[in-house]
């Protein structure tokens, strides 16, 4: 009421005039809440006060007054260089505000030199605009956009190497995980297998890299490719032609004078019968070292191929003649006048040989053995059995057959009967005879026997049998495929034989009725009062229209004679005068050749009194909101059924909105739906159906007006204490899409100062807003009000509270800690722990010293924040300068959120500890001995090269492959001689190096096996378990030996975390536990 009638505001929007300030707080200032700027002093008064001016007064303004409304007030961009009345003094797509805010050079297009201007890093790429490489992985942001690469990802492709790496280091395609598409990627190929990323087969053995390694084959070893290969193609790999041995062979199939039961490598077609080994042994099951399998006379190849024959059946018809018999038997070994008078194969032209996938090649009824065996032409249907004089058919006898036949479906229930003899009386079998129901008005001057001329071709077909034994036969007579009603002919059409040509038989003309069908159109259902069409067709039993009869249409006690017109078709408008439950039917009483027929309709007429209203409380709502709709329902009877309502949003714009379909009942009904349309202004609309209304009903509602809301996404921030601190966040509307030019201001309480900091979000929602917390700050929990004002209509200004947590950084000082270490060498770092304000911190086992995730020690902070660690070096490490880290946990008590992690990177050489013996003896004046040079292990080191002095005499001597060396002098004089041995440099590195790495692809392979297996039980290795944890939970379980576990563990370790050479030990150590892993 004080909005409308008082202060002329807008009681919907909590900012009228849209100044950065809320009508209330404009009321209590004393400004005016319907004008932007209350003192005229040119600053928004909401600009004013956030920014602790008072606006009221206009002699303040000045500090506000941003002419080109860049977010840097006038004044301060006389402090920056910039332009005043130049959004974009550098024109980079960043306004000189949000430079300052982000730290970019206002002044500079591209700060960081990077190749992309400042604007583009930020609202295109989202890099950082003051790192030249923002993913750090060796290419400048603007040349991984040149690139076609990700500029915010080390490695865009995913293949283990950084794209800094792939471009400038390997030539590699940083766009494509495998390179060279040998099914490696390229980190796999540079990082672990030591193979060319470029090169599909580094080896040149012939299998690819790829296919090497999923075959535990070495991809560096040309000579064990082979195996796995299939040199001729055949589909079968090497090694199974080499090892697989055939029961039966042909012999020697090589020449070498040697039977041959294996087939041959280089050779696709061992036994040369026309299939490939492979597809032998896996498509045919036939023998691939023998030429024919079944015997039949036929090579395999020829059946499978060219005969289509069975290869592993002697007689694939089963007519007791063999295939390839039947192959090259030729009827004129019979006789010299027989012909053929069947082409079997296709070719065009009569054969001369039989069918071996046919007992009957001419379909006469008697088998081609039969027939070969009597002297018959098995190729010749008219001497099967008995011999036709002539070869042809003298006469047809007709004893029965219909004068009329009504055709109501498919079977027509009528025969013809009769018998075929030759010209001696006899009765001629086998004959095959067909039927065939020709109407009167299709014969033209061909006649039946021009017609007839090509039989299969005639669409008349009424049926067809076979003459029996005495030449007598019966004909169940069908419906044609197309036909027609009235005088028809009867005809049977005997086929040829041998050289005779087939015979046409006028049996007689017969009279044909049709049944009739009526299709008819009408609604389910109508409204008392409504007219509507009936629309129908009259046809016979093949669908041909009948026209020029009546049909009779039966509606509410009255008889209508339709006549049908062309295509069959009756039509007439009837009304709906009653309601209630009505049949209409058409009825087609028969007339001449055409039989009765109806058909009948159920229509529903009701009364046509249904309505619908609707309501909502409220007149504004968020989308996204719920809303409750209240329908009313009258004029509703059961008849009208299930009713089903459809709620829209109608836009001004005529676009519709589906909010939900659902059932409605009949009075009333209350309908909840989600407001899921964009803001702005609709008309709520319902839409009722039911199968049994003849239309829908349409009810219009009020009108709505849908808000949106801005949601801006920030995480629980804890931020430290007097340091600049940049917070990314995105600003989104309700429906997920991000919003762009929005004003974000957040506010810190009061007991921080109550400063405000100001950004706004680019046009992809990004919003980032720096601010410092003042350094005197307490500690503890606080919520920041983050203030969100939209630009566009129908966005209302809203705010939030995000809680934050002040907190401290801390700092390592004093530190302490050794240059080298060994095995006998702990490592000892010491130190205190400070806040930001430099106080000594105190707390238990915050402070920790680990490497690659294994944690080393643990101390606690003392007296003064001092602490102490002392740790032993793990033994898998490798020697060299190796990287600890110095980690400062956080507390675990009730400071745990006021102060943030800490870690120091240690840089500490690891060093190896080696070991000498000698064992000598002295024959006359000879001094005989072993040097034997040992690592940590106690495993020999081969390829080292020793100094060794006695006597006064100095040689050098190198080890062999247990590290022993043999020495041998002679002595100047009796008396005691001291013997000194030195260790040299190895002179055989890459040796050493490659035993090494043969021993860790054994532990690999070991390892994938031991996985494998555990896989099948149910023993999976979770993603977060480290080696170590994994194994410790088999143990748990009894899936592995504790024994055999603690003697393998460090040698697994080290296989995979460091590249220390591994001993022939490990690798029996190692595969003594995977043996452990079969029991249950």
């Amino acid at each position: 009421g004080e909005e409308v009638e008082r202060y002329g505001t807008d009681p919907l929007k909590a900012d009228t005039d849209l100044d950065g300030l809320n009508d209330f707080t404009e009321v209590r200032l004393g400004s005016d809440p319907l004008r932007k700027d209350t003192d005229l002093g040119g600053a928004l008064d909401g600009d004013e006060y956030h920014g602790g001016g008072d606006p009221l007064d206009p002699t303040d303004d000045w500090r506000w007054i941003d002419r080109d409304s860049d977010g840097l007030p006038d004044f301060e961009e006389a402090t920056y260089g910039t332009d005043p009345e130049a959004n974009d003094t550098d024109l980079d797509g960043l306004s000189d505000g949000e430079e300052v805010k982000r730290g970019t050079d206002p002044l500079s297009p591209d700060t960081d030199l990077d190749g992309l201007s400042d604007g583009e890093e930020v609202f295109i790429y989202r890099t950082d605009p003051l790192i030249g490489d923002t993913d750090g992985d060796g290419l400048s942001d603007g040349r991984e956009v040149q690139l076609g690469l990700d500029p915010l990802s080390r490695d865009s492709d995913s293949d283990g190497l950084s794209d800094g790496e792939e471009v400038d280091r390997y030539l590699t395609n940083p766009l494509k995980k495998d390179s060279d598409s040998d099914g490696l990627t390229d980190g796999l190929e540079v990082l672990r297998y030591g193979t060319d990323p470029w090169v599909k087969d580094t080896d040149r053995g012939g299998m690819e890299d790829g296919e090497e390694t999923k075959e535990h084959l070495d991809p560096l070893d040309p000579s064990d490719d082979r195996i796995y290969m299939d040199d001729d193609s055949d589909g079968l790999l090497n090694w199974e032609e080499l090892t697989l041995t055939y029961l039966r062979s042909d012999g020697d199939l090589d020449g070498d004078g040697v039977e041959d039961y294996r087939t041959f490598p280089n050779v696709a077609d061992s036994d040369s019968d026309g299939l490939t080994d492979g597809e032998e042994v896996f498509f045919y099951g036939t023998e691939p070292l023998v030429r024919d399998t079944d015997g039949d006379g036929l090579t395999d190849g020829e059946e499978v191929k060219v005969y289509l024959t069975s290869p592993v059946k002697y007689d694939t018809d089963g007519d007791g003649m063999g295939d390839g018999a039947e192959i090259d038997f030729d009827i004129r070994s019979i006789s010299g006048d027989y012909k053929g008078y069947v082409d079997w194969d296709g070719d065009g032209r009569p054969n001369f040989n039989t069918n071996p996938l046919s007992v009957d090649t001419d379909g006469g009824g008697e088998w081609d053995r039969e027939e070969i065996l009597h002297y018959r032409n098995p190729l010749d249907p008219s001497d099967d059995e008995s011999t036709v004089p002539g070869g042809g058919v003298l006469e047809i006898k007709v004893t029965r057959y219909p004068r009329r036949i009504e055709v109501l479906s498919p079977t027509l229930g009528e025969s013809v009967e009769g018998v075929v003899t030759d010209d001696r009386g006899e009765g001629v079998p086998s004959l095959l005879i067909k039927a065939f129901l020709i109407p009167e008005k299709i014969v033209g001057e061909e006649g039946l026997e021009g017609l007839l001329s090509s039989p299969e071709s005639v669409p008349y077909s009424a049926g067809s049998g076979r003459a029996s034994q005495d030449g007598s036969f019966r004909i169940g007579l069908v419906a044609p495929a197309q036909g027609e009603a009235g005088e028809n002919y009867l005809v049977l059409y005997i086929s040829g034989r041998g050289g005779s040509a087939g015979r046409v038989h006028v049996v007689s003309t017969v009279e044909v009725v049709s049944s009739t069908y009526i299709s008819l159109n009408a609604p389910e259902s109508l409204l008392l009062g409504d007219k509507f069409l009936v629309k129908g067709s009259l046809t016979d039993y093949w669908h041909q229209p009948i026209e020029g009869r009546s049909v009779r249409i039966l509606w509410g006690g009255e008889e209508i004679v339709i006549p049908t017109s062309e295509g069959g078709l009756f039509f007439r408008t009837l009304t709906a005068t009653a309601e209630g439950t009505f049949k209409l039917t058409a009825t087609f009483r028969g007339e001449g050749l055409y039989l009765p027929s109806s058909y009948t309709a159920t229509i529903i007429v009701y009364s046509g009194e249904l309505r619908a209203t609707l309501s909502f409380e409220g007149e504004s709502f968020f989308a996204g909101d719920t809303l409750q709709v209240e329908v009313g329902i009258s004029g509703y009877t059961p008849q009208m059924g299930r009713l089903e309502g459809s709620l829209f949003l109608i836009g001004t714009d005529g676009q519709d909105y589906p909010l939900t379909t659902e059932e409605v009942t009949p009075p009333s009904d209350t309908l909840e739906v989600v407001l899921n349309a964009p803001p702005g202004v609709y008309t709520l609309s319902l839409t009722l159906k039911s199968p049994s209304l003849p239309s829908p009903l349409h009810v219009i509602g009020g009108e709505l007006t849908l808000l949106g809301r801005a949601l801006i996404s920030i995480e629980s921030l804890q931020l430290p204490r007097g340091v600049p601190v940049k917070i990314d966040s995105v600003v989104v509307a309700s429906s997920g899409e991000p919003l762009g030019g929005v004003r974000v201001t957040l506010k810190l309480p009061e007991a921080l100062g109550g400063e405000g900091f100001v950004g706004t979000s680019s046009p992809n929602g990004s919003v980032v807003i720096y601010l410092t917390i003042p350094p005197t700050a307490p500690l503890g929990f606080y919520n920041a009000t983050v203030y969100l004002k939209p630009p566009l209509p129908y966005y209302p200004p809203l705010n939030y509270l995000f809680p934050l947590i002040v907190a401290s950084r801390v700092q390592f000082v004093n530190i302490t800690y050794p240059s080298w270490t060994s095995r006998d060498s702990p490592i000892k770092v010491s130190g205190r722990l400070l806040d930001d304000a430099g106080q000594p911190l105190e707390g238990e086992d915050c402070i920790l010293l680990h490497i690659g995730g294994d944690v080393l020690a643990r101390s606690s902070l003392y007296e003064g924040g001092r602490f102490t660690l002392t740790a032993t070096p793990p033994p898998h490490l490798p020697p060299g300068n190796m990287t600890f880290v110095l980690l400062f946990t956080g507390f675990e008590d009730e400071r745990a959120a006021f102060y943030l992690r800490e870690s120091i990177p240690l840089q500490i050489e690891v060093l190896h500890q080696t070991y000498l013996t000698f064992n000598y003896s002295i024959e006359k004046s000879y001094v005989r001995g072993e040097i034997r040079l040992l690592d940590e292990e106690g495993e020999g080191i081969e390829g080292a090269t020793l100094e060794v002095v006695a006597g006064g005499q100095r040689m050098m001597v190198h080890t062999g492959g247990d590290g022993s060396a043999v020495i041998s002098y002679a002595l100047p004089s009796i008396r005691t001689h001291y013997v000194t041995v030195a260790r040299r440099a190895f002179e055989r590195e890459e040796l050493y190096r490659f035993v090494a790495r043969g021993r860790r692809r054994a532990v690999y392979a070991l390892y994938r096996e031991f996985l494998r297996r555990m896989r099948q039980r149910g023993f999976d290795r979770r993603r977060e378990e480290t080696l170590r944890e994994y194994f410790s939970r088999l143990e748990r379980l009894g899936v592995v030996d504790g024994e055999r576990l603690k003697r393998a563990l460090p040698h697994l370790e080290r296989a995979f975390y460091s590249t220390t050479p591994l001993s022939s030990k490990a690798v029996k150590e190692v595969g003594r536990l995977m043996e452990g892993g079969e029991g249950s």
